[in-house]
């Protein structure tokens, strides 16, 4: 990789990260990490208290600083929160739920095509281990990579 790839982590990459699949000091100065309030949203919503714990402390080595949180590219009502949202009037988040559902009902597809969205608005690379969410934001023009294909562009 040459120069800094914006970036956005779908929370999976956080569990790869905290089970040791990757080092946080891999990503170097190449990766510029950032993500959404719903990747914290989700890591706050795991059931289990030491790995809610040890994700949080994750999330932060990783995104350490406020101006990598960034606003989701829409909003939804009662997933989004004020002043960390952007309430728009196309339908690129509705169409991305949408072809979710398609793929495989799951009850966090509002969270993966919110993230979706803003990478895709944000014109950030997302990287995600979840197949159906990398293949629905790719055929909407977003450059997806998985946690493997991010660091293979490294070597």
């Amino acid at each position: 990789m040459n120069g800094k790839y914006r970036c956005i982590f779908d929370t999976n990459i956080f569990n790869h990260i905290l089970d040791g699949e990757i080092p946080v000091e891999a990503f170097g100065d190449q990766v510029n990490a950032c993500a959404t309030h719903i990747q914290r949203d989700e890591i706050n919503n795991t059931q289990n208290d030491e790995r809610r714990e040890a994700l949080a402390n994750t999330f932060t080595d990783v995104i350490p600083n406020i101006e990598n949180i960034v606003s989701t590219g829409s909003a939804v009502w009662g997933v989004s929160k004020w002043g960390q949202s952007k309430w728009t009037g196309d339908d690129l988040y509705m169409t991305l739920k949408l072809a979710l559902d398609k793929e495989k009902r799951k009850k966090n597809n509002i969270q993966d095509a919110l993230i979706a969205d803003t990478a895709i608005k944000g014109k950030y690379v997302l990287v995600t281990d979840d197949g159906p969410l990398k293949r629905v934001a790719e055929q909407h023009g977003c450059e997806c990579w998985t946690l493997s294909e991010m660091l293979a562009q490294r070597s």
